[in-house]
């Protein structure tokens, strides 16, 4: 029984790591695609975080804050591609943002780091049995 707790720590990584990306795992599975307009960004034209205004189903306006590099690249086009939640269409993302892998979504680095817990906490225990 003493030894699962030392797997504790990796279990709370894995499991804020999970919590970090569900935005993402919600949207995979039950995203809208609707086109959003970029209104601006923050800091320069190739920096900073961009604002992205998009319409849900219902016809209503949200907003969203999104990394400059998951935009198209702005050739003239204000239109950016926009995967909402219908259940809560406040939660969305760029479609570009929600193709990465999951360990590079944002604070999907949690997520590696509660693996590669998990994988040294159990090497460190085999060996320690074997010594």
């Amino acid at each position: 029984m003493a030894v699962l707790l030392v797997f504790v720590p990796a279990a709370a990584m894995l499991a804020l790591g999970f919590f970090a990306v569900r935005d993402v795992l919600v949207l995979r599975r039950r995203g809208v695609r609707t086109d959003g307009r970029r209104i601006g960004t923050r800091t320069g034209p190739d920096t900073g975080p961009a604002d992205v205004a998009y319409e849900d189903g219902k016809g209503r306006r949200h907003h969203i804050r999104v990394r400059v590099a998951d935009l198209p690249p702005e050739d003239g086009k204000p239109l950016v591609p926009v995967v909402h939640d219908p259940a809560r269409p406040e939660r969305a993302m760029t479609q570009a943002a929600l193709r990465k892998p999951l360990w590079r979504a944002d604070d999907g680095h949690l997520l590696v780091v509660g693996a590669g817990t998990a994988v040294l906490t159990a090497a460190v225990i085999v060996c320690a049995h074997f010594l």
